[in-house]
């Protein structure tokens, strides 16, 4: 018979004496397996076998290993659904003599060792026919000095297992030889897996086979597991099946970290006390992040005198500091009720009798997520449902994983939905690599390097006839050397990379040089008989490249690749490059920036100079977007992205270029055109807005103000033009508003022939902008970041770059059902703010939320400093969140009427707050923030609401329109000049972030 040896020092005696050889045992598992399918309808006489997943995957692997022996393979199952024995199942049916299992830790090593040692429920179940000779196994802790020694092991032993971290010891060659004989590699828990020690195991493994067994095939650094799925047993079916107990969400909702530490160790306890009085032998673990969190918590919260009888014990990785040193035999005999752990119990333990888990941090990771979840809701008899307490106050979670803590989630609904898509993620993108014609060793390189790859939004454009020949295979007149490359079966997409040596310029010596990769991609968009082409390699001319592969390429008209600006609003350009001409020939290049766009526009609309290249910023109703594009045929856009949205990029503007209807001259006719100025225009000023390089990429400031010595965040404070104060076509005061009490802090800004310049007006009030550990002066912050100073027909200055408007036509006018009117009777319309506090119902804000009220789930006052609105209204939808931002404003008189005045602001916080529409998790986390301990603010819903929005916004739109409260504006009185602020609104509402808007007002 078949034993579990292991070793621990290189003078341990002979460990394979009276062992039974490799080639005997196998021998008698030949059609030693019965495949029989667990049954337990009938109670009474219940059929015991292997469970669905299990005989699901075992055939799998079969089909897969019957046409594809080679190929590695992925078998996603749920923790808990019997992976290990599905293991043992395909080496007793395939009869392989030398497996290798890989684990990530140390406990799951030693359980796995000894379930192939007594090969787990195949021998309890009956489902080995007699003669069936157990395995030897081998548990490697550590490698043996002796080389002869290791080979020994690995050739005296059917099964050998060990870690990760073990074979990433051993030099790549003395690893091969080792496993030279073995038939197959077993990896568990392959999320774990690191792209090294894969990759050593993988070119071991040549032409052997490889399984990979997960429960999500996502590496926990959300990195691809490299091979192909050939099973997926998804987790729904799991609890369909009775695999997965029934799982109950216990929340508790606070800000404070120690506060939180307390409330969910009292749950959990309470839990815990409550399933065993009612006669329930379960187990809690109570997951922290690093060492030093889980002993704070097991002595502050766990440890405790009223608890002893549970037993409590603390396990990390460091076995000097287990609590009590004989924490791990109180595990084993089941004494201990309560383990304090970090990651030791996430995986590898076999103890159904978790069954509550308390969660003072989470995962990070999806995959470890799902894993550590399957551990605790594994079905067993006798045991009752799963229990998870965490803290929805906790705002580190990942967007993966944010629709779990919301307050009244349903993991049972939601875990099985995050496994699915997970799978589907990994499973579309198998789909892409597969339509590449590649081998086996070509499609492993190019999932990995797909997984990976983001070129630069750039191409260049060429068209091609109906009769034209098109060969994609013929890219070796151009990619010399040895370059990777793969051709998709349709024969429309071709990508390369290559590696190049490249000798520094700036140091002597052959020994220094850079290693330089370099990709080429060449797409075949045969709808529009368009080529595109992108290359980053060095000395790949795309010209030549598209010419080997579509020999009757042309180059597009040069004025139809200025096509591509077509649709794009308020499309700002940043660089106009042309060519001057004299008769048929060219005489000179000219670049235009800045100011000088105008200059540079002019030439080509007189039709004196040829475009070149133009490079601007525009909107197509989804936020701001760049793009360029050059008479040689190139387009580009200033970032990078992922194959799928390339390619889908360059479709966008290939739609374009084939579209006759685009006029490339009304496009440049509507250009905005910067110029520099001296003077403020004569147009009144709607706003102030802060320079969008103060935020963060992820929408995070970058910025805080510490006034008398207190850190305020930039996002809680504003600029408002001081109109009746100093203003006149040189000087303009702005001053910064700043925290809950809106101190002012007043700043003058200066125009005239040197440019602009800010400066304070008075130097009493201490105050500091800080960034990081910089500390400067606000006026600092405001020369290097200018703010955008708003008009009120929406043109604006930044610096001294004044950026007009195109006059509205007086044909325009406003939709009719644009002014709503409401009658105002009990309301003092010269009273904006409610104050929940002073109950001031007869306020505008108060009337909103009086009619308002019942269409929406959530209202919020967020009336003050930073403001996002006067109101923020939010409601949750099967497609979308709709919210609404109420911009409310007091009447300057006691009557209605047509004063501009009572529009200026108005129109000003319309526009501020458009931004929001592109940044719908930042807008959500912003009222989270301004929200906290201001639960008085909520006329209607709570912060979990905001909370439980912010989530699913994961898959969720944002709906955003936008409301105009004036009182103090009357409908039939409204003059011209108010209603065109209200078409400029109106407008750049639309074609900036698609966002409808109306003003309400008085008769």
């Amino acid at each position: 018979m078949g034993k579990v040896n292991s070793f621990l020092t290189s003078q341990q005696p002979e460990l394979f004496e009276n062992v039974s050889s490799t080639s005997s045992i196998v021998k008698s598992w030949n059609e030693g397996l019965v495949l029989r399918e667990e049954s337990l309808s009938d109670s009474e006489h219940p059929i015991k076998g292997l469970r669905t997943p299990q005989i699901g995957a075992i055939c799998a692997i079969k089909a897969h290993w019957s046409i594809n022996d080679n190929k590695p393979a992925i078998i996603v199952m749920p923790t808990g659904s019997g992976k290990t024995d599905t293991m043992i199942a395909c080496m007793i049916w395939e009869s392989l003599e030398h497996v290798l299992v890989v684990v990530p830790t140390a406990l799951l090593r030693s359980q796995i060792a000894s379930k192939f040692e007594d090969l787990g429920i195949l021998s309890r179940y009956g489902l080995l026919k007699g003669g069936v000779i157990k395995p030897n196994v081998f548990e490697l802790k550590n490698w043996p000095v002796s080389h002869q020694k290791c080979f020994e092991i690995f050739r005296n032993n059917n099964v050998v297992v060990t870690t990760v971290a073990m074979i990433s010891k051993k030099k790549q060659e003395e690893f091969h030889d080792l496993i030279s004989e073995y038939d197959a590699v077993f990896f568990d828990e392959a999320h774990h897996t690191t792209a090294p020690t894969w990759t050593k195991i993988r070119n071991a493994f040549a032409g052997k086979r490889i399984l990979q067994f997960t429960a999500t095939p996502f590496r926990r650094d959300e990195k691809l597991i490299l091979g192909k799925i050939i099973y997926n047993y998804p987790l729904s079916h799991a609890m369909r099946d009775g695999i997965f107990t029934k799982i109950h969400f216990h929340p508790i909702d606070e800000y404070d970290r120690n506060s939180a530490d307390k409330k969910i160790a009292k749950k959990a306890l309470s839990l815990l006390r409550s399933d065993r009085e009612a006669g329930k032998d379960h187990m809690l673990l109570v997951r922290a992040n690093t060492i030093d969190r889980a002993n704070f918590l097991y002595d502050q919260f766990y440890n405790i005198t009223e608890d002893s009888d549970l037993f409590p014990v603390l396990v990390t990785s460091d076995r000097k500091k287990l609590k009590p040193k004989h924490a791990m035999e109180l595990i084993a005999q089941k004494q201990a009720k309560i383990i304090v752990s970090v990651d030791m119990f996430g995986e590898g333990i076999d103890l159904p009798n978790l069954k509550i888990a308390a969660l003072h941090d989470q995962y990070k990771s999806l995959p470890i997520t799902l894993q550590f979840i399957g551990r605790i809701t594994r079905s067993e008899a006798n045991l009752g449902e799963a229990k998870f307490v965490a803290n929805l106050g906790d705002e580190t979670f990942i967007p993966a994983l944010q629709k779990l803590y919301i307050e009244n989630a349903d993991w049972n609904k939601v875990l099985p939905e995050l496994s699915r898509y997970a799978v589907l993620r990994r499973t579309s993108f198998q789909e892409l690599v597969e339509r590449f014609v590649k081998n086996e060793d070509e499609e492993l390189e190019l999932t990995h390097l797909l997984s990976i790859f983001k070129p630069t939004v750039s191409m260049r454009v060429f068209g091609y006839s109906d009769d034209s020949t098109i060969n994609i295979n013929n890219w070796g007149v151009v990619l010399k050397g040895d370059p990777a490359v793969y051709v998709t079966n349709d024969e429309n997409l071709l990508i390369s990379f290559s590696k190049e040596s490249m000798r520094i310029n700036w140091m002597s010596g052959p020994e220094c040089t850079d290693i330089r990769w370099g990709y080429s991609l060449v797409y075949i968009d045969r709808t529009r008989k368009l080529c595109y082409v992108n290359s980053s390699e060095h000395g790949i001319n795309e010209f030549d490249l598209a010419k080997a592969i579509v020999p009757s390429r042309y180059t597009i008209d040069p004025e139809f690749n200025f096509r591509v600006f077509g649709g794009m609003k308020r499309l700002l350009l940043s660089n106009v490059g042309l060519k001057k001409m004299m008769g048929n020939r060219s005489i000179t290049y000219q670049s235009f920036i800045g100011s000088n766009v105008e200059d540079g526009l002019s030439y080509i609309l007189r039709h004196s100079s040829q475009k070149s290249n133009l490079f601007g910023t525009g909107y197509e109703g989804c936020g701001p977007e760049t793009i360029g594009a050059a008479a040689k045929g190139r387009i580009w856009s200033f970032k990078q992205d992922n194959l799928d949205n390339f390619l889908r990029w360059a479709e966008q503007c290939g739609e374009k270029l084939t579209d006759s209807s685009i006029s490339v001259e009304s496009i440049l006719k509507g250009v905005l055109k910067p110029k520099k100025i001296e003077e403020l225009p004569p147009i009144g000023i709607i706003c102030v807005e802060q320079n969008s390089d103060l935020i963060s990429e992820k929408g995070e400031s970058q910025y805080s103000v510490i006034l008398d010595n207190q850190e305020i965040d930039i996002f809680d404070t504003e600029l408002k033009p001081e109109l009746e104060d100093g203003y006149n076509q040189y000087h303009l005061i702005i001053s910064m508003l700043i925290g809950r009490n809106r101190a002012k802090v007043p700043l003058k800004m200066t125009l005239d022939n040197s440019g602009f310049r800010f400066e304070r007006l008075e130097l009493l009030t201490d105050i500091k902008i800080k960034k990081g550990n910089y500390i400067s002066s606000i006026e600092a912050l405001l020369n290097d970041n200018p703010p955008s100073i708003i008009f009120a027909d929406f043109s604006f200055l930044i610096g001294a770059y004044y950026v007009p408007i195109e006059e509205i036509s007086s044909e325009i006018e406003l939709d009719e059902d644009y002014l709503e009117v409401w009658n105002w009777d009990g309301v003092n319309i010269r009273s904006e703010s409610y104050i929940p506090e002073k109950n001031n119902i007869d306020s505008v804000q108060y009337k909103v939320l009086e009619i308002e009220k019942d269409l929406w789930d959530v209202l919020y006052l967020d009336d003050g400093c930073g403001e996002i609105a006067d109101i923020v209204a939010l409601k949750d939808t099967d497609d979308s969140i709709r919210a609404c931002f109420y911009h409310c404003k007091y009447s300057s008189e006691d009557m209605p009427g047509a004063r501009k005045k009572d529009l200026y602001e108005l129109c000003g916080q319309a526009r501020l707050s458009a931004k929001w529409k592109n940044a719908s998790t930042n807008l959500l986390k912003q009222l989270l923030r301004r929200s906290k301990g201001k639960e008085n603010r909520f006329i209607k819903g709570s912060s979990n609401d905001f909370r439980t929005m912010k989530r699913s916004l994961i898959d969720k739109s944002l709906d955003l329109s936008i409301i105009l409260v004036q009182p103090g504006v009357s409908k039939t009185k409204i003059s011209i000049q108010m209603k065109n602020m209200l078409i400029a609104t109106q407008s750049y509402l639309m074609d900036t972030n698609s966002i409808e808007s109306r003003l309400i007002c008085s008769l």
